[in-house]
């Protein structure tokens, strides 16, 4: 899937995106509004 508006793109992650969502489901600061205020601990594989 892969949606365009302006300068805006919403597609499927991908497996060159592991590393990068791996820093985002880490970050406790990021992740506080899910619940996980210390991130999920989890790792790109």
């Amino acid at each position: 899937m892969e949606l365009k508006y302006r300068d805006i793109i919403i597609r499927n992650a991908m497996p060159e995106d592991a590393t990068l969502l791996a820093n985002w489901w880490n970050d406790g600061i990021v992740m506080a509004h899910a619940g996980f205020p210390k991130g999920l601990g989890t790792t790109a594989e």
